[in-house]
């Protein structure tokens, strides 16, 4: 019996069309250099998610070389506004799950500016009972160490009463490799659809 269900947070809960980089240009007709941010996020981000460098503090660095021309207050701002709005039927089944003594948690990469962010506008720590974000545990999500603290803190759990949600496969091979229930997430009706018929749980 699932007692215990993780969420990921961005295209599971909410809701996320473009990366800001592209807003940027379809927005504003500002164009970043595409090798430059990739680079970025293939490296420095990855420290900040994990709790290692400060976000602000590495985008002093880069943003120049990127072609933006405002604060790193501003780039922020722009690129958190875009990815603020929860997906209601998310929301929703939640609040049910919850209702029925299921423990409702989310799982995500993400770095303390963007969980400081979401607290504070879409309250995600009001939607759900705990938030596991990597910037506080020091491990991503694809690192088994970030798994391993997540059943250290729901002592008492088993394994196979929790359940996890993400919409990247190899997440969800990861978190099955280890004990866990895993399900790949690709869209609202495929969730409530297997929530439904292989677990019983209606949504």
């Amino acid at each position: 019996m699932i007692k215990a269900i993780f969420f990921d947070c961005d295209k599971v809960v909410v809701k996320r069309e473009m990366y800001f980089s592209q807003r940027l240009l379809k927005d504003l007709g500002v164009v970043l250099d595409a090798e430059k941010v990739r680079l970025f996020f293939q490296n420095e981000f990855l420290l900040c998610e994990t709790g290692q460098a400060d976000l602000k503090t590495e985008l002093q660095k880069q943003i120049a070389g990127w072609g933006w021309t405002k604060s790193v207050d501003e780039l922020l701002e722009y690129w958190f506004s875009g990815e603020r709005q929860a997906d209601k039927r998310m929301v929703a089944a939640i609040g049910q799950l919850r209702s029925l003594g299921i423990g409702c948690f989310m799982s995500s990469d993400n770095e303390k500016y963007r969980l400081a962010d979401l607290k504070a506008k879409v309250r995600l720590d009001r939607i759900l009972d705990r938030l596991f974000f990597s910037c506080e545990l020091g491990f991503l999500k694809s690192q088994p160490q970030f798994w391993h603290k997540v059943m250290e803190a729901l002592a008492g759990r088993r394994a196979e009463e929790i359940l996890v949600w993400d919409d990247d496969k190899k997440i969800v091979d990861l978190v099955k490799s280890l004990g866990l229930g895993g399900e790949l997430f690709t869209d609202y009706e495929k969730f409530k659809q297997t929530m439904g018929s292989k677990y019983g749980l209606g949504v």
